[in-house]
């Protein structure tokens, strides 16, 4: 376990300008919030490549984007939030992947058409690297207030 003492890094961080602050707090939430994007794009690959479902990285047919790039990482500061959102919903395949289906019927003679397994590839990316992305956090919050106070002294 390792003990930071962050007073001085957070005393830099008060003395600094609104633009420089929202700027460190954009790097750092981009840089430990694609940890989480990579892992998950990691645990889709080895799901969808092991049912032999999908390829991620092929394009569709109706966009010719590939699958992984529904996962996406959207980060917002400002004076209320300070956010990263990473989400599923760039491709609506994703969800079919993570959360399942339940038994395929067609309407008119009832034929079986399937279901898709839920994998949750997501929900464990998040398991494996939630304390990865907070040390992160930290290390990445402490390099650009350091990085950021020099420049502007």
């Amino acid at each position: 376990m390792i003990e930071v003492d962050d007073r001085e890094v957070m005393a830099m961080f008060a003395e600094m300008s609104p633009k420089n602050r929202k700027r460190v707090l954009t790097s750092a939430l981009r840089r430990s919030g694609n940890i989480l994007v990579r892992q998950t794009k990691k645990n889709l690959r080895s799901v969808t490549t092991k049912s032999g479902a999908l390829k991620t990285r092929t394009p569709n047919r109706w966009n010719g984007k590939k699958m992984e790039q529904g996962v996406k990482i959207k980060v917002k500061v400002d004076n209320k939030t300070k956010e990263a959102k990473i989400h599923l919903l760039g491709d609506f395949r994703l969800k079919f992947f993570e959360v399942g289906t339940s038994d395929r019927y067609t309407r008119k003679k009832g034929a079986y058409r399937g279901r898709i397994e839920g994998y949750r590839f997501f929900k464990a990316a998040k398991e494996q690297t939630e304390e990865k992305i907070f040390g992160e956090m930290d290390k990445v919050l402490s390099e650009q207030v350091r990085k950021v106070n020099e420049k502007y002294k």
